[in-house]
């Protein structure tokens, strides 16, 4: 890995990181690529007249920053530069002012443990020198190198992962040990400082739906360097997750509007609760289910259930008495309305009674004192 400091007029990394692959310019100079990079256009409460280049520069006056060091220079501006790694962290100071830091995972996975360090040669740019295109002179001028041990912030107790439901009190805490006597800490989720969250203890008091999910994790500092916990969640329990009531089959007449045509009721533990119905085909004989997820766990799956045409039902009658008894099967879904006529020559269909089919049979009585003669029918709707 290298650390470049390049200030002429033309780059657009005046502060860089690289590291392979590597590539290779027009005269054959071997570089490394590039993975992060700042302008010293954001460094001007460091340097104060960046470009920091003395010159010359191919086609551009002397840049006339500071420092601004020439190779025949015999009173060069110092800077103090540490580039330090603690864990796969990597952080470049000048100054004891950061410039740069980089997270050592993902694309790039295997930290920097060991290797050869350079100071000077160490690109294919033509900084300073004999202004040959290409022809890779960059240099340093550099005193009192050390390569030393640190001892940043060491962490004893790393965050543990939570399961808890909402509404519940709980927290996420930290035990770290510094040389400094100084600990100072800041939670993050996702990568982001949580305001406020400053201490060896994160607490939900309460666990509210908007805790849930993410990675948490706390950076421990001794006032010159920083430790990284170990990534922490907070779900809400798989077990919270329940279907209470299960979608039901049934019919249903060609062209009437269902609403609903099927519920389920559910419960979670995180406070949201998703759902998701299925079907299996536009037409005809329909299966349908539903997935129920609070946002976080493996979804819970309900019984499947079908949709079919009702059919009409056939009546049977039986006479007690006075009473006539009408029967007939019922489905899940439509309402049965009983209507009847004293002559099947007069208008409109009087309403008995209506009911709402439970799959069952259904029996309605009627008394035969009233008229002498009754026509019956069974209209869904």
């Amino acid at each position: 890995m290298f650390c470049s400091l390049e200030e002429d007029a033309f780059t657009t990394l005046n502060f860089a990181f690289w590291s392979g692959p590597t590539w290779t310019n027009t005269v054959n100079v071997i570089g490394p690529t590039n993975f992060m990079g700042r302008l010293s256009s954001t460094a001007r409460q460091i340097f104060k007249k960046p470009p920091f280049d003395a010159g010359p520069n191919t086609g551009a006056a002397a840049g006339g920053g500071v420092p601004a060091n020439t190779i025949l220079s015999s009173t060069p501006t110092w800077t103090e530069v540490e580039l330090s790694q603690v864990g796969n962290v990597l952080t470049w100071k000048m100054n004891n002012t950061l410039i740069l830091q980089y997270f050592n995972t993902n694309a790039f996975t295997a930290p920097y443990t060991n290797g050869t360090i350079m100071l000077g040669y160490n690109d294919p740019w033509d900084d300073i020198g004999n202004n040959t295109a290409g022809s890779g002179e960059a240099c340093v001028i550099y005193d009192n190198v050390r390569v030393v041990t640190i001892s940043p912030p060491t962490i004893i107790t790393h965050p543990s992962n939570i399961v808890a439901a909402a509404g519940t009190t709980t927290n996420l805490s930290v035990v770290a040990s510094t040389v400094t006597g100084v600990t100072n800490y800041q939670w993050l989720r996702n990568g982001t400082n949580i305001v406020g969250a400053t201490n060896a203890t994160l607490s939900f008091s309460p666990l509210a739906l908007a805790h849930f999910g993410g990675n948490y994790s706390v950076a421990v500092n001794d006032g010159a360097y920083t430790t990284w916990s170990a990534n922490a969640t907070v779900l809400p329990p798989a077990a919270g997750l329940v279907i209470n009531t299960q979608p039901t089959s049934r019919a249903a007449l060609v062209g009437s509007t269902l609403t609903p045509a099927f519920s389920v009721i559910a419960t979670t533990a995180s406070g949201r609760t998703n759902y998701q119905w299925f079907t299996n085909s536009p037409t005809g004989l329909i299966l349908n289910r539903t997935n129920v997820n609070d946002g976080f766990n493996t979804s819970l799956t309900s019984s499947v259930v079908n949709l079919t045409i009702a059919a009409q039902p056939a009546i049977t009658n039986s006479l007690s008495g006075s009473t006539l008894s009408l029967s007939f099967p019922t489905e899940i879904g439509p309402a049965y309305v009983v209507e009847w006529k004293g002559a099947l020559t007069n208008g409109a269909w009087n309403q008995l009674v209506t009911n709402t089919g439970t799959g069952s049979p259904l029996t309605v009585p009627d008394s035969t004192l009233t008229d002498a003669q009754r026509y019956y029918r069974v209209r869904m709707q």
